[in-house]
């Protein structure tokens, strides 16, 4: 099913939850909304899990300067 999908590389539960806390957080769910569908307990956790990239730092960056 894997590769039917068109994904390479070693695919992992917890890279999977990696993905999904990114994800969430790119589309700007509520941290703890993201904590409640990982099934964490801690909100520590989830933060651990999601990860930003540079187009998203830019855009909270430039929100300083308006």
């Amino acid at each position: 099913m894997i590769h039917e999908a068109g994904l390479t590389g070693k695919i992992t539960w917890n890279g999977l939850r990696h993905t999904t806390a990114t994800r969430m957080t790119l589309h700007k769910v509520s941290p703890f909304v993201t904590k409640d569908a990982l099934g964490h307990k801690d909100i520590r956790t989830t933060l651990k899990y999601a990860h930003v990239n540079v187009e998203v730092m830019q855009e909270a960056m430039a929100v300083l300067n308006r």
